[in-house]
């Protein structure tokens, strides 16, 4: 789960159990999972294009035993402008190595329209893996898919069906456990319990999610694990232990390479530190997540709003110290990443928090600047451009 501001409102537990990215319980088994330094949309792309070298791949090699003949094009001329828009919606029923391949294509579509924001082409992508999967038997493959729904169902507020994903997934783990580590997939179904309220079934699943763990073999799934239970016990108003829950999942998402889960998870154990009015505490986390988010290779929509949020999140923590200059610096910063790509409503808030800011601070030319951006904005509901 990870942050307009990603997750509703502004009291800990609502931020908590909200706003699950793509890259988040990463459920892909290939080599894409394990590449470091990379955002959740980069490795579903890297994993794409392998998924269409196979398939199309595979195509070929079945063209060619048909029709006696070289195929007529390799994979290599397959342009990736085409792989997220020509991706074939159906195969035969008779089970093949192409149900399989194309249902994992699509899953990998589907993460990059997520990770883009574009959550009904990503439920359109993984619907279509479900069924092709359904359709081929491929067990492991509907695991990938269902978690995958479960992921956007909770996106989208469908807790109940994020539910039901859930729990199919589980069921079939026990045939086809390589898909998804069982840790993860109870993890994620202890995660919308929660958000859920149901508090007493949440903790049965991260207990026998942390039973299941492999540490040593897959931190990346402990530090789900971790990240997931300290949200559970932030809505349980069990804040110190769910601090330590973060910090944990911290390190062990370090130890596996993913950087990207790293920051995201700095940024919610900074913002529980800041609710827990441990500023000094809060800044050390956020200054670290925000350093993660401004040295990824390339980010996403879902870390672009993080990075605006461990910006907001440390001017915060300096306004909680009485030290308006530095807290004014960072709401500059914010001001400039918000051109970058902030929804027009999200822009005027910020603007105006930075005015009062500036003004408070004697900053009168840099409040009439803002001021004017301010006014430079589309009128609210207005299409922008």
């Amino acid at each position: 789960m990870v942050p307009t501001d990603p997750f509703p409102g502004r009291d800990p537990a609502g931020r908590a159990l909200s706003g699950r990215t793509p890259s988040e319980c990463r459920p892909h088994p290939s080599g894409h999972q394990r590449l470091r330094h990379r955002s959740g949309a980069q490795r579903s792309l890297a994993g794409l294009l392998g998924l269409l070298a196979v398939t199309a791949g595979g195509a070929c090699e079945q063209a060619t035993h048909r029709r006696g003949r070289e195929p007529e094009r390799s994979p290599e001329s397959i342009r990736t402008a085409d792989a997220t828009s020509d991706v074939p919606s159906a195969v035969s029923s008779e089970p093949s190595p192409a149900g399989p391949n194309l249902a994992r294509f699509q899953i990998a579509a589907g993460d990059i329209a997520f990770a883009a924001g574009r959550l009904e082409e990503a439920k359109h992508r993984y619907g279509s893996a479900l069924s092709l999967a359904r359709d081929t038997s491929a067990d492991a493959e509907e695991i990938l898919a269902r978690n995958q729904l479960g992921v956007l169902a909770e996106r989208l507020g469908a807790l109940e069906d994020a539910r039901d994903h859930y729990l199919r997934a589980l069921e079939l783990q026990q045939v086809a456990p390589e898909a998804v580590p069982e840790a993860r997939l109870r993890a994620n179904l202890g995660a919308v319990l929660a958000r859920l309220r149901d508090f007493t079934a949440a903790e049965q699943q991260f207990a026998a999610a942390t039973a299941a763990l492999d540490v040593a073999h897959d931190p990346a799934s402990a530090g789900a694990v971790y990240r997931g239970l300290g949200r559970l016990r932030l809505a349980t108003e069990q804040r110190a232990e769910a601090i330590s829950a973060l910090r944990l999942a911290a390190s062990l998402f370090e130890r596996a390479g993913r950087a990207d889960e790293v920051a995201a998870t700095r940024l919610e154990c900074g913002t529980a530190l800041l609710a827990a009015a441990d500023a000094r505490g809060a800044i050390g986390e956020l200054s670290r997540a925000l350093q993660g988010f401004e040295t990824a290779t390339a980010i996403g929509r879902d870390e672009a709003r993080a990075e605006l949020d461990a910006l907001l999140a440390l001017a915060d923590a300096y306004e909680q110290l009485k030290q308006p200059k530095y807290a004014l610096t960072f709401l500059e910063r914010a001001v400039e990443r918000a051109r970058r790509g902030a929804d027009r409503d999200r822009r005027a808030a910020l603007l105006e928090r930075a005015i009062a800011a500036a003004r408070a601070a004697g900053r009168d030319a840099l409040a009439a600047e803002f001021e004017r951006e301010r006014a430079s904005l589309p009128p609210a509901n207005a299409p922008e451009r």
